[in-house]
């Protein structure tokens, strides 16, 4: 082997929590690392497309880009079928369950207006974890970016002021 080259593995780790009927995806939690922070980043809802799409390899580039161990996956709605996004009870608990474990709190369900009832219900829940919250900023410095958003390629990760 070359003198030059250095061998650096990765050995991600993916595991999807669905309800029986699998109707409902909960919870992606990615394994990065052996060691090192950890953080959920709660967006939206989950795609539609079963694998790897397109905002959860964001989500994985950025997370080993920043020294993260492991990133659970949420959304603030567990289905979207018809284009008619629900929720439920088991969302609810598997939200506050990955805030209480995880060092950091990524809210980046998008700066637009809306299902503002529902951001703010996932706000009020997560209240006791206040001083975890943090948001990505587009670099335009919108907060609550979404991963997608073109102006979100490398995160920017700010606290939620209070």
């Amino acid at each position: 082997m070359n003198a030059n080259l250095v061998e650096k593995n990765m050995n991600i780790r993916i595991a999807d929590f669905y309800s029986k009927e699998e109707r409902s995806l909960y919870l992606r939690r990615i394994a990065l690392a052996e060691s090192g922070p950890t953080a959920a980043i709660i967006m939206l809802f989950p795609s539609d497309t079963k694998g790897i799409d397109t905002t959860c390899q964001k989500c994985i580039n950025n997370g080993y880009r920043l020294g993260l161990s492991s990133l659970s996956i949420l959304n603030i709605f567990c289905k979207n079928e018809h284009n008619s996004p629900s929720t439920d009870k088991v969302n609810n608990s598997a939200i506050l369950q990955e805030a209480e474990q995880c060092d950091q709190v990524i809210l980046a369900f998008g700066s637009g207006n809306t299902y503002t009832d529902r951001k703010e219900e996932v706000l009020k829940l997560l209240a006791r974890q206040s001083e975890k919250l943090y948001t990505l900023k587009s670099s335009k410095g919108t907060l609550f970016s979404h991963p997608l958003s073109p102006f979100c390629k490398e995160w920017e990760i700010v606290k939620v002021e209070k």
